[in-house]
Formats: C-alpha cells, sequence, structure tokens
C-alpha cells in the first residue's frame, strides 16, 4: 500500500521562522515541504529546491497566486513581516498623501495577514493552520497603548481570521515568538557597548527585573510547531526558550563568555532619540509605544490564562544559546587597546548606518577608507580596477535597493593606529537591473588611525569555493534562510 505525504506549506520558508520549521521537518517520514518564494529564480529558493523543498511561486499580497500555492495543503504555517514593505522605497513610495508611514505599514500588512487567512480558507483537505502572530498591544496594556502599530497587525489578522473563516478557525493553531536571543549579538541598539576596561554595558529600557520570554527563533520555532501539530487544534502557543529576567540573562551571557558585563537603564525617550535620524517621527512614536508596553506588561504573556506556555523537551539550553552569540574571548586582546578597539566599533557601526541610509553618496564611501588609486582583486584570477570610484561604479548595479546584515563581528587593535576586524556580512535585494541578488561572505579588513580617524586600507572578503568546478558559493553556504533581525 503506498503511503501520501502529507503536504507542509510555509511560507517565509527562506526566513527565520519559517526557515526553522524547514529544518525540524525536512526529511521526516511522512511530509513534503513546500515553500513559498516571489523568486523561483532567487538563491534562496534555488538553495532550499535543491536541499529537496518544493518551491512555488506566490505573493503574499496576490490572494490569487496565494490560493493556488496552498492548493492540496495539509497543513499551512503563515507569516507576516511588518518591516520588510519599510526598507523598499518603491513600496513606501505608494502611500497616500499625507498618510504616517507606520499606518500605511500597518495597513500592508494586516492586507497579507488577510490574504493568508482568506487563501487558506479555500483549502478543502487543510487539517491545520499555525500562525505567527503578536499580542494585541492595546488590549495587552488595557487601552494605555493604542499605536504600536508594528505588533497590531499580526493581532489584527488573527481577529479577521476567527471572525471571518469560523470554520478554517476550527483548524487553526497560533504562536507567539518571544524576543530573539540573536537581537543582542546583531541590532546596534540591542549590543552590548563595550568599555574601556573591557567589560561590556547593555543600555536599553529594561531594568535587572523586567521578565522576558526569550528565544532562538531560527532553533527553536520548528520544534515549537511540530509541538503544536501533536496536540488538537486551537492552542495559543506563548513562544519561548526560557523566561527571564534581564538581569539573569546578562549574567548567563557574562559568565558565557568570560566577561564582565552590567545594566545601563534608560529612558525610552533616550534610546529613541538616539535612533537613526532618517526614521520618520510616526515611526519612533510607534517603537516607543511597542518598548514602554513590553516594560510594563510583559509579565501578562506569562500569566495570560488563554496562552499555553511551551514545554518541550527537545529545546536545549538558554547557554547553549548564548554560546553562539558572539565569537569567544580573542587571546589577542589587549587591555591597553581597550579605547582603540572601541573606536573602531565605532567606525564599523557608522558604515552599516551608512550602507542603510546614504550608500549611493560615493564620497562619503570613500571617507570609510584610505585606498591608492589602482586596486586589485583576486578571485580565482586577478581583476585590476582604477581606484575607489571605478570600483564603486562597478558594484553600484547591486546596492541600488540593497539590504545588509553582519553578525559575529570580532574587533583587535594591534597597536594606537593599526587594527583589524572580521565578520560575516549579507547583501540582498534587487540590482538596477531588476534582478534579485544574495550573497553571503566572510569579511576581514586591515584599519590604520590617519589624522585621529580610523580607515580602511585592505580588505579580504573570504567565499567557499567549489575546487573541483572553481565555482564559489556566493551564499556562503546558508542561502538566505535565517536572515538576522537587523
Amino acid at each position: 500500500m503506498t503511503v501520501t505525504n502529507k503536504i507542509f506549506v510555509i511560507v517565509g520558508a527562506t526566513g527565520t521562522q519559517g526557515g526553522s520549521i524547514v529544518d525540524t521537518f525536512l526529511g521526516q517520514p511522512g511530509w513534503r515541504i513546500r515553500g513559498i518564494t516571489r523568486s523561483l529564480g532567487s538563491p534562496s529558493s534555488k538553495r532550499l529546491s535543491a536541499c529537496g523543498v518544493e518551491m512555488v511561486e506566490a505573493d503574499l499580497n496576490d490572494l490569487e497566486s496565494l490560493s493556488r500555492a496552498f492548493q492540496g495543503a495539509h497543513v499551512i504555517f503563515g507569516v507576516t513581516d511588518f518591516w520588510k514593505p519599510l526598507s523598499d522605497p518603491n513600496l513606501t513610495r505608494t502611500r497616500k498623501t499625507g498618510q504616517k508611514l507606520s499606518q500605511w505599514a500597518y495597513e500592508y500588512e494586516l492586507q497579507q495577514g488577510k490574504n493568508i487567512f482568506d487563501a487558506a480558507a479555500t483549502v478543502p483537505v487543510l487539517e491545520r493552520l499555525v500562525f505567527s502572530t503578536i499580542a494585541d498591544v492595546a488590549e495587552h496594556s488595557e487601552g494605555k497603548y493604542t499605536g504600536a502599530y508594528h505588533a497590531d497587525t499580526k493581532a489584527h489578522a488573527e481577529k479577521y481570521g476567527k471572525e471571518r473563516h469560523p470554520e478554517l478557525w476550527k483548524k487553526t493553531s497560533t504562536i507567539q515568538v518571544g524576543v530573539y536571543l540573536s537581537n543582542f549579538a546583531q541590532l546596534a541598539t540591542e549590543m552590548p557597548k563595550k568599555e574601556a576596561d573591557g567589560s561590556f554595558t547593555f543600555v536599553n529600557q529594561f531594568t535587572a527585573d523586567t521578565p522576558l520570554p526569550l528565544i532562538a527563533a531560527e532553533e527553536d520555532t520548528g520544534p515549537l510547531v511540530q509541538a503544536l501539530l501533536q496536540e488538537p487544534p486551537g492552542i495559543k502557543l506563548m513562544g519561548y526558550r526560557a523566561w527571564m529576567k534581564f538581569g539573569d540573562f546578562v549574567e548567563a551571557w557574562s559568565k558565557t563568555l568570560n566577561v564582565k558585563a552590567r545594566i545601563t537603564t534608560l529612558p525610552i525617550h533616550v534610546i529613541i532619540d538616539g535612533m537613526p535620524g532618517d526614521l520618520e517621527p510616526d515611526v519612533r512614536e510607534m517603537l516607543a509605544e511597542g518598548m514602554a508596553n513590553m516594560t510594563e506588561f510583559g509579565f501578562k504573556l506569562r500569566e495570560d490564562p488563554a496562552l499555553t506556555q511551551p514545554h518541550a523537551s527537545n529545546l536545549t539550553t538558554i547557554k547553549a544559546v548564548q554560546e553562539k552569540l558572539g565569537m569567544p574571548p580573542s587571546k589577542y586582546h589587549r587591555p591597553e587597546l581597550a579605547n582603540e578597539e572601541q573606536e573602531i566599533l565605532e567606525h564599523y557601526r557608522e558604515w552599516i548606518h551608512f550602507n542603510h541610509t546614504d550608500f549611493g553618496n560615493k564620497e562619503r564611501a570613500k571617507s570609510f577608507y584610505d585606498l591608492p588609486e589602482t586596486m586589485y582583486f583576486d578571485l580565482m584570477k586577478v581583476i585590476p580596477r582604477g581606484g575607489f570610484a571605478q570600483h564603486y561604479d562597478s558594484i553600484d548595479v547591486y546596492y541600488d535597493d540593497s539590504h545588509l546584515a553582519c553578525k559575529d563581528l570580532e574587533i583587535v587593535a594591534t597597536s594606537k593606529d593599526s587594527g583589524y576586524g572580521t565578520m560575516i556580512q549579507r547583501y540582498w535585494g534587487t540590482g538596477t537591473d531588476g534582478k534579485q541578488f544574495s550573497f553571503t561572505f566572510r569579511m576581514t579588513s586591515l584599519l590604520r588611525k590617519i589624522d585621529g580617524k580610523w580607515k580602511w586600507i585592505h580588505e579580504h572578503v573570504s567565499f567557499p569555493v567549489d575546487l573541483v568546478t572553481g565555482q564559489g558559493d556566493l551564499t556562503c553556504g546558508t542561502g538566505t534562510s535565517g536572515k538576522p533581525e537587523n
């Protein structure tokens, strides 16, 4: 007798939550994994396809294409992304005159969430819909905070599904994914600051007693969804690896990396004022309300009787994730050069901010470097280019609409005026030729302090290469799965 595998359709299969689900279910007997993508030709789609995932082209904004992609599904995982459209200037230009950017993004994501429920309702063989949601902040705060649109979109899409599709709702489970542990390693606003004495300071709105539902979403989402599917529908799961006071988390981080760490709690308005200057005022207000809600009412997520708390035995410990949050202390660090390493870190931070806000400014880009008029690139052959401008023009096609994520940054000052840094970088987006691109690599850079300012004097980019074919793997073996929350 032939046993037919059940089809599991995963929205966001190349992302953090969806990628974890792919990793959990791919290869398990009884399942056929189908991933949703906007482009079958993207590197991430090709990578998943090569791994055995059936990739299907669909757009969350196009109900018809989404309905086609869902057909035949026994299980669907649905998730939306509030921040992605905000990073696309071609999309943000479509908002109505006078409309707040946060309100526009709310409506944009809400429609995508509605489309997931509408499309899922058309699948006759569907057994389960798992929807990734967030608590309604207005309800959560008892009406105190009503402008946290980045949270409310998912909650309001969930309510839409419950009211519009009662039969589908009987087959639905939800998961609220907690605070990403990776934020403390990848977000400039959350990363600890290195002090002159070699210790670190976590500067944010949390006190040591603030409770947080911490999760390694790139690892834990899959096992949590697997646990949901082993239970009847209707469960609202609060997804976390450990519920910890922020002070306990910082202590665990400190002990794991063998460094000293402390907490500095700032008023939320001070944190918001320190964010990049290009953020629109209404987006700042939205972020402030979300932060205030988490600080004041986050504990209610633990006490809400409607939420099921996770007890999955296959989730690893908090310490295991901590060990992945950063590179171990280098034996090359010298305490007397701590100030220089902090200065180099600020150089990197300025450069990352520049990438997000002003990448087309060639002259400003050049200010980060001290390079000769002729540069050479060794990519399986020597490629000479006539100085910085020619090089910048040659790569500009990739950065017309690009995004940058960085992780595992290690900085070492070798003297008062020299040092180096190494990290993993990922660029992805759409080039001026309309083609999507994504490449991941290790960047190792040498720096020199010139006239009081740190500048890069040499860069080495590393990609894995198949020595048989001579072809490089521009995804560094990772594709685009598990994009960092940067």
